[in-house]
C-alpha cells in the first residue's frame, strides 16, 4: 500500500520537459532548432524533417520520443529557415 502511494507521488512530481525553440546560424544560414536536452544523455537523436521541412510540425513527436527514451537522450530537430522563405 505505502509503495503504491510512493509510486503515485513520484509520477505526480515528475515534470514533463518541453521543447525549447531557438534560431542559430549554421555556416552563415539561419537555422531553426527545436530541442530537449537530457540532464545526463547517453546518446543524441537528431531529426531533420523532409518536405516541407517545417521542424515545428514535429514538436509533439520530439516530446514523445524524449519521454519514450526515458529522458536518457537529448532530442534535437532542425531545419534551414532560408528553405522556407
Amino acid at each position: 500500500m505505502d509503495q503504491d502511494i510512493s509510486q503515485r507521488e513520484n509520477q505526480v512530481l515528475r515534470v514533463k520537459k518541453r521543447v525549447a525553440f531557438r534560431l542559430c546560424d549554421v555556416s552563415s544560414h539561419t537555422t531553426e532548432v527545436m530541442e530537449i536536452q537530457a540532464d545526463n544523455p547517453t546518446f543524441h537523436v537528431l531529426i531533420i524533417p523532409g518536405n516541407p521541412g517545417v521542424v515545428t510540425f514535429y514538436k509533439d513527436f520530439v516530446e514523445a520520443l524524449y519521454e519514450l527514451l526515458g529522458g536518457n537522450a537529448s532530442v534535437t530537430g532542425k531545419t534551414w529557415v532560408f528553405v522556407l522563405c
